[in-house]
């Protein structure tokens, strides 16, 4: 018996040793044991505030630890998920450009630099001569380049800077007057930029490519602030006389001339922003602005800058502008008024004008500067070399099937938003079936286009097909001009021609997700599928949890109170009902109360009304991207497969749970109290707080999977629904 006993007693401890490895094999099987699952477990385990409870405070819950052991950076006033990825990007971008040159053979680095494009060696060579030329500090070789460039305006020699003396301004007058809007086009070739207006490409009202003519943000970043203002003079003719130390004119004079061209900054900025709606584009006829701008002709604006093109490139069209063509205005009340103020003023003050600009945008982007400030140049949504930039970045640090993930994960959430609308009981069935219209046709552009992977269509696209290498100049002042001459002729030929230009709404550099109206698209730049927004290893409920609701967040836009006046295809039309705006406006009223009721932070100083639109795309960002979700679980089910588990999480939280700690993890903030301060007073978007627990306090699936009692405080009584 006791040998039996003994035997008994082996073969079931055999049996639980089995069925425990057999138990730690499976759950081994299910793990997702990559280094990004392993990274995003310890990181869940750091920032949970365990003393919480999620269903008082799930923000506070998610975020405690990770806010109270995280560093702001000492040159920001917050952190948070977004910001990291830009500063991870940043690095990314900072580190390949820093290697992408080998200094020793003097070229390409292409154990970095994989690409053989020449606009992709344009922007790695322009970097390395703005970062390694020593700073001439105003030399005088860099005043000669300075004034070669101006030389070429077609004015008298004998007219010297500044202008203020009678006589001299009678000379001005006589070249000046009538056709100053065509030494403006010399000016913007010569030195690459427009101090008051430039140009770019886009589509007009589904029309297409046309010239679109904008304000330069160079002087839109002249600061509004009165204390800017006044400090501003002695600080111009500071730099004016360190510049220019060979001037002979008293400091008096020049005195005089710098305040009116601070009158005129002011002039502008002011008509810039008097101006309430800046969103719309304006379409009109050249002959139609004439009329409007007289006697600024845009005609001969653009005719002359095309003639001084065909310097660079002997292939670009010479066919004429004419009053016939079309082209787009931006802000165009304030375009008419800055042009009625040159017209009524003195032309010595807009001569003035242009100078101290050229001088300042000289000094700011055409001096060699340290690796920082090279680098900030660079990396700019409006940097002429962005795609080129983008492809090196891509090259290097992009996950692979980051972009194919999102891709399928746009087509989930527009199959769950599409639902949504489906059992949506207050919309009445002729707006129904327009909205789901308009969710289908939305245009994904995810990423990167295509064409910036193929280094003829890359080169294509900055009209540098076909150019010698030797074309680009050795020194940093001779090719950062060249670069923007090259862009502004390759604009010039593509829109005249009315050849096919492979627009781009947005760079993919640029850490962003937004939604278009005019075009009915989503913009996911290449850059947010980056850690801690997206990593396309990571287990599929993270990603929705997190990237899906930014992404579902936009859908929504085209719902909201502006999103709703365009339609499938971007006009700006009413195509609603009566009775389902009614109910639209009644149910927005439900989120103005749900709001106020639940502000408990800021009292007096958030305002619900002016966050509504983000507060709609919040809420209906959680609940879409939530369908989503259990849509491509149940698909994975279908199949016979299993969600991979994060390690160590699978046994505290389910992957439900996780879903929303991802979610709540966007919005995790450190900030300083005045940053705080200011978000409550005028963001348009709600306090992170509030994005976390007001949102999920109205979702009744979040109550549900955390068990929360009918006394948590996050499981509201009156909830408001609209998608």
């Amino acid at each position: 018996m006791i040998s039996l006993w003994n035997g008994s007693i082996v073969l079931i401890s055999s049996l639980f040793i089995f069925n425990v490895f057999l138990y730690y094999y499976e759950l081994e099987q299910k793990n997702c044991r990559n280094d990004a699952c392993i990274n995003l477990t310890n990181e869940i385990f750091n920032s949970i505030d365990y003393s919480v409870n999620p269903c008082d405070d799930f923000y506070q819950f998610v975020c405690g630890n990770w806010i109270r052991h995280v560093q702001i950076p000492s040159e920001l006033d917050f952190i948070d998920p977004m910001i990291i990825v830009k500063l991870n990007v940043e690095q990314q971008l900072g580190y390949v450009l820093d290697n992408s040159w080998d200094i020793q053979q003097n070229q390409i680095n292409r154990k970095i630099i994989k690409s053989n494009s020449l606009a992709v060696e344009w922007a790695v060579k322009l970097y390395q001569l703005c970062k390694n030329t020593p700073p001439p500090k105003y030399s005088k070789s860099f005043e000669k380049k300075f004034y070669e460039k101006w030389s070429k305006l077609e004015l008298p020699n004998e007219l010297n800077w500044p202008i203020v003396k009678k006589r001299d301004r009678k000379l001005l007058n006589q070249y000046f007057d009538d056709n100053w809007i065509e030494i403006y086009a010399i000016f913007y070739y010569e030195f690459g930029f427009g101090p008051i207006f430039e140009f770019e490409v886009s589509e007009i009202e589904w029309d297409r490519d046309s010239v679109i003519f904008c304000f330069n943000r160079f002087i839109l970043e002249t600061s509004n602030d009165q204390q800017r203002f006044n400090d501003r003079p002695k600080e111009l003719l500071k730099i004016i006389k360190t510049f220019y130390p060979s001037i002979n004119i008293s400091d008096e004079v020049i005195y005089q001339a710098i305040m009116e061209v601070i009158q005129m900054e002011k002039s502008i900025l002011s008509a810039i922003n008097d101006e309430i709606d800046d969103t719309e584009l304006y379409r009109i006829q050249l002959k139609n602005l004439y009329n409007r701008t007289e006697p600024g002709n845009m005609t001969k604006f653009l005719n002359k800058l095309t003639l001084y093109s065909q310097q660079i490139k002997t292939n670009i069209s010479t066919q004429q502008w004419t009053d016939e063509d079309f082209v787009g205005i931006e802000k165009i009340f304030s375009f008419v008024t800055i042009f009625e103020y040159i017209a009524e003023n003195s032309k010595h003050i807009l001569y003035n004008f242009l100078w101290i600009k050229a001088m300042e945008y000289s000094l700011e982007k055409l001096l060699p500067k340290t690796a920082n400030e090279c680098f900030e140049i660079m990396y700019d949504d409006k940097y002429e070399l962005q795609f080129a930039l983008a492809r090196i970045w891509i090259d290097e640090w992009l996950k692979i099937g980051s972009k194919l993930k999102t891709i399928e994960m746009i087509n989930y959430l527009k199959q769950a938003a599409i639902q949504s609308i489906k059992t949506n009981k207050w919309l009445d069935k002729q707006t129904k079936n327009r909205v789901i219209d308009k969710i289908r046709a939305i245009v994904d552009d995810v990423a990167f286009p295509e064409w910036i992977l193929m280094d003829d269509e890359l080169d294509a696209y900055f009209g540098m097909f076909g150019l010698l290498k030797y074309q680009i100049p050795d020194n940093y002042f001779d090719a950062f001009i060249q670069m923007k001459q090259l862009i502004t002729t390759e604009i010039l030929l593509r829109t005249k021609e009315r050849s096919s230009w492979k627009f781009a709404v947005r760079s993919p550099l640029i850490v962003n997700a937004a939604y278009i109206n005019l075009k009915n698209m989503i913009h996911i730049a290449a850059s947010i599928l980056n850690s801690p927004i997206f990593d396309p290893e990571l287990p599929f409920y993270i990603n929705y949890g997190i990237f899906g609701y930014v992404i579902a967040h936009e859908i929504t836009h085209s719902l909201d109170e502006n999103g709703m006046t365009y339609n499938k295809v971007g006009f700006k039309t009413e195509w609603w009902t009566n009775k389902s705006i009614t109910k639209f406006e009644n149910l927005t009223e439900c989120f103005i109360h749900l709001y106020d009721e639940h502000n408990d932070q800021w009292k007096k100083l958030y305002n619900s009304y002016r966050t509504l639109g983000e507060n709609i795309a919040d809420n209906g960002g959680i609940r879409i991207a939530y369908q989503a979700y259990r849509l491509r679980y149940k698909r994975l089910k279908y199949f016979g497969q299993n969600a991979k588990l994060l390690p160590n999480l699978s046994t505290n939280f389910t992957i439900d749970q996780l879903f929303f700690i991802s979610y709540a993890r966007l919005f995790c903030r450190k900030e300083t109290k005045n940053h705080e301060k200011l978000t409550a007073e005028y963001d348009y978007h709600s306090p992170n707080k509030y994005r976390v627990n007001i949102v999920l306090g109205n979702f009744e699936i979040f109550s549900k999977i955390f068990n929360c009692s009918r006394k948590s405080k996050l499981n509201f009584n009156q909830r408001c629904i609209m998608w």
